[in-house]
């Protein structure tokens, strides 16, 4: 049911498949912004929202000792994603709000440049609470700030131009309804970031 809302944004990151690539800038702000994050010896790492899997060399550097797991809903984002990775890569087709991941698997769920792209918010936050273990830790991560996140979105036109970042403490509250417990929360003009954790 939920995937019927997002036929037109699949078509629209289907089609951006083959350019998603991060520039130099994105890739040095994911690098600083990743560089600054804890991991611990062979987490299991969720990357919701993937798309080609721009991230995933990035977390393989910080964290070589975990095992990646790769979700979107765009079919030829992740046929991409295993083209870059010679095909050694584990990648899901789903949908945030409805995780293909057996409960408690995850030690870390990523959404970076992502979350404005949910349509059903607390739906995906209970679906990451679910599949998350014990301590296991919830990243929310823009490398610009709220205000200049939408704007790039609304610019974009149809069908993205609605998909907003919410005020921060909006956000926040939709987290601790689910039971999270907030670690860390910035809004600045060159990250949006905020760090919550099951425990």
């Amino acid at each position: 049911m939920i995937l019927r809302e997002y036929e037109r944004q699949r078509e629209f990151f289907n089609s951006r498949a083959r350019e998603w690539n991060f520039s130099d800038e994105d890739r040095k702000s994911a690098e600083d912004i990743i560089s600054k994050i804890s991991f611990f010896p062979f987490d299991v790492i969720l990357d919701v929202g993937c798309g080609i899997g721009n991230l995933l060399s990035i977390l393989k550097n910080r964290a070589p000792e975990s095992t990646f797991i790769g979700l979107d809903f765009a079919f030829r984002m992740l046929q991409q994603y295993k083209y870059k990775n010679n095909g050694k890569s584990n990648i899901v087709l789903g949908l945030g709000e409805e995780l293909p991941i057996k409960s408690e698997s995850v030690n870390v769920i990523m959404n970076y440049c992502f979350f404005p792209h949910l349509r059903f918010k607390n739906i995906a936050i209970r679906e990451y609470y679910r599949v998350l273990r014990k301590g296991g830790r919830y990243f929310i991560i823009h490398p610009q700030g709220r205000k200049a996140i939408n704007a790039v979105h609304h610019s974009a036109g149809e069908p993205v131009c609605d998909d907003i970042l919410e005020p921060i403490d909006e956000i926040c509250n939709m987290l601790k309804d689910q039971s999270f417990i907030l670690k860390k929360s910035i809004d600045s003009n060159d990250i949006f970031m905020i760090e919550a954790q099951k425990l």
